[in-house]
């Protein structure tokens, strides 16, 4: 009786040898189009050879193949995440998550095996950045302990370090992510947030003097809620131009901004050129509020 064919995406028995001090893995695998090859990989090892020919018959199917192992290192992943979030991400969150990785998480994690990797380390790793202090000298001479880092770049700090171990979940090395098991970041007792407040007077003259005070010297009105619209963009990226100013002031500033009036947007009218606009205003002042008394030739038209 004939040997039965292998399964499709089947692989046989493998086979290791030794040559010339290297050691070669082969098989014969069947693939997709039911055609049954020979697959040779080598290494320097027996073990390495055959981890070899089995990340290739993975990639074959259309599998990961597993570069990442439980005795690989933490900064073994740290290099093939930071590949994939510079290739998709923003070249500002490249930047973030590399300088926290260098700064902090590699030489606290960077050595670590990952199948070392787990619950418990993690834990440990967290509770010290809490734990973190630093003296913030006041102005009034006291000083004051508060946390080294804050709530939220803890939370970059542990999203970096879920990111990297989630490699090492794909690539099968380690069977969960143990940074989804921890508790949530929260602010520390007593830590609160700093209250929002506007720029006191004396703050904003600077910016613009004479300005804000209203001086005659600064322009006329409309400049001069131009130009405090502008300083409220250089002042803060926090507060917009729409906020600062009410519609009707903006419109007044972008109106009498302007060096004159644009002959596209105008029409000759008995005291020179006007903005349409204008015109529409001076020709309806007056008129009933229901617009459809009124014919095209000015008269009115009675609705009793």
């Amino acid at each position: 009786m004939a040997r039965p064919p292998l399964p499709l995406g089947q692989h046989g028995a493998i086979s290791v040898t030794s040559n010339n001090g290297r050691w070669i893995a082969r098989c014969r695998v069947r693939g997709l189009d039911g055609v049954t090859r020979k697959i040779e990989r080598s290494g320097k090892s027996r073990t390495a050879a055959r981890l070899a020919l089995q990340d290739e018959l993975r990639s074959q199917r259309g599998e990961r193949a597993e570069v990442l192992r439980p005795e690989s290192r933490f900064r073994d992943a740290v290099t093939i995440y930071l590949g994939k979030v510079t290739a998709r991400r923003e070249d500002s969150t490249t930047d973030v998550y590399s300088y926290w990785l260098e700064k902090l998480v590699l030489p606290q994690l960077g050595e670590l095996r990952l199948g070392e990797c787990d619950v418990a380390q993690m834990d440990a790793f967290f509770a010290r950045l809490e734990r973190g202090r630093r003296v913030v000298e006041h102005k009034d001479g006291t000083t004051s302990a508060q946390p080294l880092y804050a709530a939220n770049t803890r939370r970059i700090h542990r999203a970096v370090v879920a990111g990297v171990l989630q490699q090492a979940v794909l690539h099968k090395a380690i069977p969960s992510n143990p940074v989804r098991e921890l508790e949530r970041i929260e602010s520390p007792k007593g830590h609160r947030k700093a209250t929002p407040r506007g720029l006191t007077a004396e703050e904003r003259r600077p910016a613009a003097p004479g300005v804000l005070d209203g001086h005659p010297s600064c322009g006329t009105q409309g400049q001069q809620l131009t130009i405090i619209a502008e300083v409220a963009g250089r002042l803060t990226c926090s507060v917009r131009r729409t906020a600062l100013l009410p519609r009707r002031a903006r419109r007044r500033a972008r109106r009498l901004a302007r060096p004159g009036p644009s002959l596209a947007g105008s029409r000759p009218c008995g005291r020179g050129a006007r903005p349409i606009r204008a015109c529409c205003r001076a020709r309806t002042a007056g008129r009933p509020a229901n617009p459809a008394g009124w014919r095209p030739d000015g008269s009115t038209v009675d609705q009793g």
